[in-house]
């Protein structure tokens, strides 16, 4: 299974994408540190993880007849400096309030380490899972 993309560089450092099958259209701006106007590439990278990981869980909880509708999710990225690249993602998952029970929560949490884009990642790169079972993102 092929998936195309295709890319332009607009200049500035922005590049404007176009997922071929669907027609969706994104941006990527390099500059995020100085004048972010779009996600960074470093931030759909871990986008991808997150929600491929997300995804996962709701198939996984769906052929199980686990209710995780309203499943939130944030990625905290670092950037290392030598060499420059991800140095780290944390993905805190926050699950609704419902009664789970402690099948399902390990459940739940082991099947995040079958999401492809998971992984894709080098091993070099910290890849962390934190749960909030019942809990609501306080930011």
């Amino acid at each position: 299974m092929a998936s195309v993309v295709e890319c332009i560089y607009e200049g500035e450092m922005v590049c404007q994408a176009r997922h071929l099958d669907s027609g969706d259209v994104v941006h990527s701006d390099s500059r995020h540190l100085s004048r972010p106007s779009y996600f960074s590439p470093t931030d759909y990278v871990a986008l991808g993880v997150l929600s491929c990981s997300m995804s996962i869980i709701g198939y996984y909880a769906d052929n199980r007849e686990i209710d995780v509708e309203g499943m939130r999710g944030k990625v905290t990225t670092t950037i290392s400096q030598r060499p420059y690249r991800i140095a780290s993602m944390v993905m805190d998952i926050y699950m609704p309030d419902k009664p789970y029970t402690d099948k399902e929560k390990a459940g739940i949490e082991r099947v995040v380490d079958a999401c492809p884009a998971h992984r894709s990642i080098h091993p070099d790169v910290e890849q962390v899972y934190v749960f909030h079972w019942g809990s609501k993102d306080p930011a």
